[in-house]
């Protein structure tokens, strides 16, 4: 199957349970949401979903063909009149992250640290578009087994980020970590600020 496929999966959809990242995330209608390494849109469209349509929605992604299947499925969310969709944003990622400083209220980052070669880098871009109220979910995959999904195993054990190695970046970015989710299914998760550090 595709990339795209993959990541729509009804695999995928039980490593990341929406409820349990919705419910640290805390999202509500008027915000600003930035689903930094969108992908296909999936957790965009959940966020559509959540606050009816409601805020300022951007999606940023990096790579070229999977911009493409972004652009796509915006395009089917507006035929069929799904609320909010015409307000997407789709932002090629380019170096960093392409917004304006204090510029989001609410970031998901979903499986994407383990594709960054400067995790702390872009968690000080990331520090940087954060209002000071804001927070940050990240997901990631754990260091220390496969994870097969789709017949296929997650990403090479030596390319992902620890919970540690994300903690201590988030902390040299200016970021402090406000909340750990437990009990994810192959990863780990953190909830992340400009706030005090647990």
């Amino acid at each position: 199957p595709s990339r795209a496929s993959r990541l729509e999966s009804k695999d995928r959809e039980a490593l990341l349970p929406w409820d349990r990242i919705a419910s640290v995330l805390r999202p509500y209608p008027g915000l600003t949401y930035a689903d930094l390494g969108a992908g296909p849109g999936v957790f965009t469209r959940k966020l559509l979903g959540v606050t009816r349509g409601e805020g300022r929605f951007l999606a940023v992604e990096s790579q070229g063909e999977m911009l493409k299947v972004l652009r796509s499925r915006l395009r089917g969310w507006v035929r069929e009149a799904l609320p909010g969709a015409a307000k997407v944003k789709v932002l090629p990622a380019g170096d960093g992250i392409p917004l304006p400083d204090l510029s989001v209220d609410r970031a998901l980052l979903i499986h994407l640290l383990h594709e960054l070669p400067d995790v702390a880098g872009y968690l000080r871009h990331l520090r940087r578009v954060l209002q000071p109220w804001g927070r940050a979910v990240i997901v990631d995959w754990n260091t220390t087994a496969d994870a097969p999904w789709v017949g296929a195993a997650g990403p090479p054990l030596g390319s992902r980020v620890s919970a540690s190695q994300a903690k201590a970046c988030a902390r040299q970015a200016g970021l402090g970590v406000l909340q750990q989710m437990a009990g994810l299914r192959h990863g780990w998760g953190l909830v992340l600020g400009p706030s005090v550090s647990i």
